[in-house]
């Protein structure tokens, strides 16, 4: 990780979805058990897209970096680099209207901001050859109602 900006890229990304789940269910009480609340949730994302667009002035121009299928990481796990630009170019497409379900701009301003606080830290400690996370770090707390668990 220390000499690939992917891999660590990666690592971060992995702290982020952590921090997302513990922050969705602990501190924003979301319960993924309730009818359709996987399909809703996904359409907040979908009004979101813009509001992220224009927030960050983000630019519909990725590309797929030369030799990136030669990344050792192929080995493992293909990878469809053309599949995932034609998604993102979607998020591009204007959204509907809609008011969000649960999922709000300002709860992700707040997620967004304590990503950035978290993962600057740990990219301060990872560069001292230290780490300041460990995996349970971000375990978050079922639903109550949930059996499966």
């Amino acid at each position: 990780m220390q000499k690939d900006d992917l891999y660590l890229g990666y690592y971060l990304h992995l702290i982020e979805d952590a921090l997302y789940r513990k922050t969705l269910y602990d501190t924003f009480g979301w319960n993924p058990y309730t009818p359709e609340s996987t399909a809703r949730m996904h359409h907040d994302y979908t009004l979101l897209n813009r509001y992220f667009i224009q927030k960050y002035n983000i630019r519909d121009d990725l590309a797929v970096p030369e030799n990136f299928t030669q990344e050792p990481i192929f080995a493992f796990e293909p990878f469809d680099a053309e599949g995932l630009l034609r998604s993102i170019h979607q998020n591009f497409v204007p959204a509907p209207a809609d008011a969000p379900y649960f999922f709000t701009a300002a709860m992700a301003d707040t997620y967004i901001e304590n990503a950035v606080r978290l993962c600057t830290a740990e990219l301060d400690r990872f560069h001292c050859g230290k780490t300041l996370l460990s995996a349970e770090d971000f375990t978050w707390t079922p639903p109550e109602n949930n059996k499966n668990f």
